[in-house]
């Protein structure tokens, strides 16, 4: 659910926002513009789980996860891999 929210806010920003205005979160407006706003991402996220699963593996494709940890231009760090079988290919 995460991962699907986090692609809809990025490719389908419009959609993201119709749905944030059904859901009324007005109260939390204030939280919700410090933490990061409801733009799509423009500097792209860094991953970081200690279980890189299929859900990481698409926001990366999609270009979310885009944002390097430091300089060695790492993106996303995992304890270990958990997916379908074309996740390993």
């Amino acid at each position: 659910a995460v991962a699907s929210a986090l692609l809809a806010r990025h490719a389908d920003n419009p959609g993201y926002r119709a749905v944030l205005a059904e859901l009324d979160t007005s109260p939390w407006q204030a939280l919700i513009d410090r933490e990061g706003g409801q733009a799509p991402f423009a500097e792209g996220l860094y991953g970081c789980s200690e279980m890189f699963v299929n859900g990481l593996l698409a926001l990366a494709e999609a270009g979310v996860v885009r944002r390097p940890a430091d300089e060695s231009g790492v993106l996303v760090h995992g304890g270990f891999f958990l997916g379908p079988q074309a996740f390993y290919l």
